[in-house]
């Protein structure tokens, strides 16, 4: 499992782009890596958000936190 930072960058004329600003596998360290990317952005047209992402192919368990069972 994998959490996704997402950068979206708005556009008035054109549909928005989306981008991955950075990941991590521990939701802790997501949640800290998103307030640092929002409290440093200075662009208003640009937002930052968490997707959580899980391989469709990955077969092993893990817990909500992502550590293996």
């Amino acid at each position: 499992m994998l959490y996704l930072i997402i950068k979206e960058t708005h556009y008035d004329n054109i549909e928005n782009s989306y981008d991955i600003a950075d990941f991590t596998q521990f939701g802790n360290i997501a949640t800290d890596k998103l307030q640092g990317y929002i409290l440093i952005n200075q662009d208003k047209d640009i937002t930052y958000s968490i997707v959580k992402y899980v391989s469709p192919f990955d077969s092993k368990k893990v817990d909500e936190d992502g550590v293996p069972l």
